[in-house]
């Protein structure tokens, strides 16, 4: 009814190692497919680690956000998501297949930045009172 993929997600960048592969083990164990969603507070080298540890558990969902998007909007400090474009190059990287489009992806990426650093115009800048 409800589908069979659950989905982890470590709003607030608490998980471990460890964490990662009891939740796989208990989606595994109620023929669930487990994913991960995590989150970081700038360094992605922690993602990164418990996605390791997520493949070694036989986790292959992994959510992520083009260029660190997005973050939880209720959990305060939760920080930003993982970047696909990180995601990819460490999948990669590791001998995972991902079959992301890279010059695709390359494009999001440089939409994400546009929308995280929008050029300044004089408008933009300026104060504009209305009667």
């Amino acid at each position: 009814m409800f589908g069979n993929t659950v989905v982890f997600a470590d709003t607030i960048g608490a998980a471990t190692s460890p964490d990662i592969g009891m939740a796989a083990d208990l989606a595994f164990e109620h023929d669930m497919v487990p994913a991960l969603h995590l989150h970081h507070r700038g360094d992605e080298s922690r993602p990164l680690s418990l996605i390791r540890a997520g493949l070694l558990a036989g986790i292959r969902q992994f959510d992520s956000s083009i260029g660190g998007l997005g973050g939880c909007p209720f959990a305060e400090g939760s920080g930003a998501n993982l970047a696909t474009e990180t995601l990819v190059r460490h999948l990669d990287a590791w001998g995972f297949e991902t079959d992301i489009d890279q010059r695709g992806l390359r494009a999001a990426e440089q939409l994400a930045f546009k929308l995280r650093h929008p050029p300044q115009t004089a408008l933009s800048s300026d104060i504009v009172t209305v009667a």
